[in-house]
Formats: structure tokens, C-alpha cells, sequence
């Protein structure tokens, strides 16, 4: 290390990491319009990126967005700082993204490692249009409106399905902390219409630029299956999953355009990836919802979460299989889905009547430092001793019939639903004083969520981890309320010490365990994700 410090000496090399350097001119209401502070540190350590690179995953053109006015991106005073009726050309810059918490393995998608205690503008999306964001254990996501998906974080699982690592990387297999296109080194002819990431795992939705078919494609861990692919084999780059009617299709697919309307309905039932309207994955299991309402299931099944009913499946001597194709959900026969969401350990579902349901249980062990691992290997559910009855179908009653559920989301032991009213509830996977029957009575009921810091506004977008839950609201487009989904992280402070880092402020060891941001007022929050202990926004400019 020492002689990579000495070949990177400059006088104005910045060695203190904790500083993040920017340049911004007629962006700051203030008098001092010119801010500098020099960052060389990793660029002289670890490269800078070429825009000629092939192998980079980036575009090759560099679009000049505020003509060089932005070249870092923390912004300490956020009313202050980045705003679009302060840029000259205030239409290039489409959306804005902001990150805060932990970045020890580049998950903020900052071009760097250092943790933040405060919303940081993300310069590195600058040339992006973004429409939406996921973010799981260690990895995020971002899809774009040219029909991109930029992946970026942790890639020790081959999560972030990159041919070939970027030079800002650390390890280019392995860490990458800057936005990088899956789609550019993999199947650069299709576009990228929706995907998910989970756990340690990610997949892309595509359609083919010329044939209009559409392919699923899967990378990452597959210890369990997950993947559905037919093997327990782990995958570094985008591998394509067939479904059951996908071979039939093939020869069809030739002549379909001339008769695109004939025998829709019988089109619409089959299981090809053309049928494929969503992707959910959790730790261990991943959920593929279909145009007909049914859904298909593969990964881990001992905890009941995909809805496959198992000869003495609440037996707890018999194990059941990992599932490695996608097979249909039995126990959800019945139901027609238009949506679906995979907890960590427990699934749930919409159905066309408003109604959700869910499936399996379990939350993850907090018992020692081998569970704060964020490993494959060591993610425990804490229920596994106790579990019965996993051929249940919960009902979730406790929403007013009255209201309409507009969006669904599940973590760790955690599920929560959005209503057209704007407001939340939430319920827990495991609650053993609920009824439970495998006599389709069995229910749970939800709650309302409540807090003096939502101001009774209503809430229109929601994210959550096994950490944190974020929501945004109506009223006050521009802010957004985070909470912590546990006490006061004890477990994580104890063996991370001074190196522990989260989204919620701690001072004099005293957790902030709710905390309201505010933003610019000029933007609009149009998405939430959330990771273990980050947080990355979404805005757009309010017109």
C-alpha cells in the first residue's frame, strides 16, 4: 500500500477520505458561487473512467449537463445547493438522485467508499434520466428512461452482473461504486423493461429492439436455486431463464406479427417470458407473476415462501426441496395476482379483487457477529426451530374495505400496503397469536402506521429494508420521513464499533430513531429504496 501512496503523491493529492470534492457555480443562492475543494485521492489511486472504454458498461458520449459546473457532489446545505431554476439550461438534467448511510462497499453509487450522514446530490447519475430505484443487503439498482438498468455495490455474490469490472473499482469483480450499465455489455439490442435484485441476486426484464420478444434474464447467487435456471450454480454475467412454453413459442415467434390478435386469450395463459408482467425475489426465492394473474415460484421452499404445497410440509422432519424452475404456486391456484412482493423469508400478493394474502414466515437471527456477515452463508431465519403449518395462505384483514391498496412491499418479517387514501399499514410475518388454520381461515391483521412526523399528510410512495422504512408524501412533494424498523442497532454498534454507520443520526450515543429530510423546493420525490442501513431518492423537477 505504501507504494501505491508514494506513486500517487501530488501536492494537491487530498488524503482524508472523509471529504467528497464538488465545484459548483450558479447553483448556490448564495454569494460564494464557486466552491472547491480538491479530490484526487482515488482517482490517482484507482484510476478514472474513459469514456472511450469499451469494457466500461457507460456511454460512450458524455453529455455536458451543467458545462462542467458539477464535478463532485456534496452538497452540505441542501436548500442551497443543487437547483434546477439556478441551472442555465435547467432541461438537461432530468433527474436529480440523492444517498445517504453506509457506502462501505459502494452501494451509494457515489464513486466512492465513504459512508454519509446527510442526503449527497449523486453526481454520477448526472447524464441519467432515472424512472425508478431498488436496493437490497449491499447492491442497488436504477432503471432508466432510455431502458437501461444501472447496477452498482457489492459483487463478492456476482450481483451486479458485470462483464467486466469498471478502473474506479477497488476490485473490479468485486465492488464497483458507481452506476454501471448491465445492459450495454449483455444484451445491448433489447431494451430493459422492469427486473428486481434481492438478497444476493438480480433480473432483467428485456425487450428485443427488432423482434418486440420479450427475455428474462438472472445473475448472482443461486445457492438455493433461486435463479431458476435448473442448477445451484452461481452466475457472474446475465444468463436467460426458459419457461415451460418458451420453447414452443420459438418457431411461433417468426409469424406472430400477422396474426398478433388471434388467440390472445390462449397466449395470455401460457408460461413464456413474453407472459411475464413482474419479477420479485427475496434471500433465498424469487416470485414470477404472469399477464393470467398465476404465479410461478423456484429457490428455497422450507419456509413456505412459494406457495407450494409439500406432502407434511409442517412436519419438521422433513426438509423440503430447493426449487431449481420456476413451477407453478399450487396453494395460490385460486387467486388471481396483479401484484406480488418476496420478503426475505415470506411472500404476499394482490389480488383483482384488493385483497392481499401471504405466504410463508420467518425473520432474520440477530444473535452474533456472524449474522451481521450480509452473507449467503450466514443469513439465518430465526424461525426455522418453530415453524409449522407452511402450507398456510394467510388473509390480511384490518385495511377499511373502503380503501384501495395502491402499492405492497415486504422485508424482513415486515409487510406493509399503501392505500389510495394515503395511508400505510403494516404487519408482521410471524405472530403466534394469530389464528392459524389450514382450513383457509387463517389471518393476520394489519395496523396503521403512525407518526407525529408525518404531519397526518398523505403518504403516495413507501420503501423498506430489514433496517429502515422511508415514506414520501403529497403535500410536501419535496420530503420524505425515515425510520428505523429496529431498536437501536446494539447488535451492529457493538462489533462495528467506529466503523458502524447508518442512515439516522446518532449523537452522544443517542439513536434518532425517526427523522423528516427536506429537499430543494423545486423537487419532487418520485422514488424510495432502501438498504441495509442506506437510503438512495429519486426526484424530478416540479414544473
Amino acid at each position: 500500500m505504501q507504494s501505491i501512496l508514494k506513486n500517487v503523491h501530488h501536492p494537491s493529492t487530498t488524503f482524508k477520505i472523509c471529504s467528497r470534492n464538488f465545484i459548483l457555480n450558479n447553483c448556490n443562492n448564495n454569494n460564494n458561487s464557486n466552491l472547491t475543494i480538491n479530490r484526487t485521492f482515488f482517482s490517482k489511486l484507482f484510476g478514472s473512467k474513459k469514456d472511450n472504454d469499451e469494457n466500461s458498461g457507460t456511454s460512450k458520449k458524455k453529455k455536458t449537463t451543467l458545462g462542467s459546473a458539477i464535478k463532485g457532489g456534496k452538497i452540505e446545505k441542501l436548500q442551497n445547493g443543487f437547483n434546477w431554476s439556478n441551472l442555465k439550461n435547467n432541461d438537461e438534467i432530468k433527474t436529480a438522485i440523492y444517498s445517504i448511510g453506509v457506502n462501505h462497499q459502494g452501494q451509494l453509487g457515489l464513486g466512492d467508499w465513504k459512508s454519509e450522514s446527510t442526503l449527497v446530490f449523486n453526481e454520477q447519475f448526472i447524464e441519467y434520466s432515472v424512472k425508478s430505484l431498488k436496493s437490497t443487503f449491499l447492491h442497488s439498482c436504477a432503471f432508466t428512461n432510455d431502458n437501461d438498468m444501472l447496477t452498482w455495490g457489492a459483487n463478492f455474490n456476482l450481483q451486479i452482473g458485470h462483464k467486466y469490472g469498471s478502473n474506479t473499482s477497488i476490485f473490479p469483480n468485486f465492488v464497483e461504486s458507481s452506476p454501471y450499465s448491465v445492459k450495454v455489455t449483455n444484451f445491448s439490442k433489447s431494451d430493459v423493461i422492469g427486473g428486481s435484485i434481492g438478497g444476493w441476486s438480480s433480473f432483467a426484464i428485456t425487450k428485443d429492439q427488432i423482434t418486440k420478444q420479450n427475455s428474462i434474464y438472472c445473475w448472482g447467487n443461486n445457492q438455493h436455486g433461486q435463479l431458476g435456471i435448473g442448477t445451484l450454480l452461481n452466475i457472474q454475467t446475465p444468463n436467460k431463464i426458459l419457461f415451460k412454453d418458451d420453447n414452443l413459442d420459438q418457431n411461433q415467434n417468426q409469424n406472430q406479427n400477422q396474426n398478433q390478435n388471434q388467440n390472445q386469450n390462449q397466449n395470455n395463459n401460457k408460461y413464456n417470458s413474453n407472459n411475464v408482467k413482474k419479477i420479485s425475489n427475496g434471500l433465498y426465492h424469487t416470485l414470477f407473476l404472469f399477464n393470467n394473474g398465476k404465479i410461478l415460484s423456484c429457490g428455497k421452499s422450507d419456509d413456505g415462501q412459494l406457495g407450494i404445497s409439500f406432502p407434511n410440509n409442517n412436519n419438521n422432519n422433513n426438509k423440503t426441496p430447493d426449487i431449481k424452475l420456476p413451477v407453478p404456486s399450487n396453494l395460490l391456484d385460486k387467486f388471481k395476482m396483479i401484484d406480488i412482493e418476496a420478503g426475505y423469508f415470506h411472500s404476499i400478493g394482490l389480488n383483482e379483487n384488493g385483497d392481499i394474502y401471504q405466504w410463508g414466515k420467518g425473520k432474520l437471527r440477530y444473535s452474533d457477529d456472524n449474522d451481521l456477515q450480509l452473507s449467503p452463508f450466514s443469513q439465518k431465519n430465526d424461525y426455522d426451530n418453530n415453524k409449522k403449518l407452511n402450507n398456510v395462505i394467510y388473509k390480511i384483514n384490518g385495511i377499511p374495505i373502503n380503501e384501495k391498496v395502491i402499492q405492497i412491499g415486504a422485508a424482513d418479517n415486515l409487510s406493509m400496503a399503501l392505500t389510495d387514501n394515503g395511508k400505510l399499514y403494516k404487519w408482521s410475518s410471524i405472530n403466534e397469536n394469530e389464528n392459524e388454520d389450514e382450513n383457509d381461515n387463517s389471518s393476520i391483521t394489519a395496523e396503521l402506521v403512525e407518526f407525529p412526523q408525518f404531519n397526518n399528510e398523505k403518504i403516495n410512495k413507501f420503501a423498506l429494508s430489514n433496517t429502515h422504512a422511508a415514506v414520501a408524501f403529497n403535500e410536501s412533494p419535496n420530503e420524505i420521513c425515515v425510520w428505523s424498523l429496529r431498536d437501536d442497532f446494539a447488535l451492529e454498534k457493538k462489533f462495528s464499533k467506529s466503523m458502524f454507520a447508518t442512515i439516522l443520526p446518532i449523537n452522544n450515543n443517542n439513536y434518532n430513531n425517526i427523522k423528516r429530510f427536506t429537499l430543494p423546493t423545486d423537487h419532487k420525490v418520485t422514488d424510495i429504496s432502501v438498504g441495509t442501513h442506506f437510503l438512495i431518492l429519486l426526484a424530478n423537477k416540479i414544473n
